[in-house]
């Protein structure tokens, strides 16, 4: 059980860019890069490459094709594709935005 907190909260950090994908620590200048980045371009959560934004739009479009969620919205955090998760829409791009909480 208390692994499985642990677990969530690594996933938390993982969505969020403190952590890569290997568990490990973004360095800071890193996080301090992205930061400014973001802040230039007009919207804190905006995605940093817009291509990327859109390789993951066609890979959720794909899952919708396969038989993955549908979409409900667009997240006002990084305009990613919102699902219907447990009765809330909840951002399936990955960056944790929840109507919810």
């Amino acid at each position: 059980e208390v692994a499985a907190i642990a677990w969530s909260i690594q996933q938390i950090l993982y969505r969020r860019g403190f952590l890569d994908q290997d568990g490990h620590q973004v360095p800071v200048e890193t996080l301090v890069a992205r930061y400014a980045h973001r802040m230039q371009h007009g919207h804190a959560w905006q995605p940093e490459e817009p291509p990327a934004a859109e390789d993951s739009a066609g890979a959720s479009s794909s899952g919708e094709a396969s038989g993955g969620p549908a979409t409900v919205g667009t997240c006002p955090e990084c305009r990613g594709d919102l699902i219907m998760m447990d009765g809330c829409p909840t951002c399936y791009a990955g960056c944790g935005w929840s109507k919810c909480g």
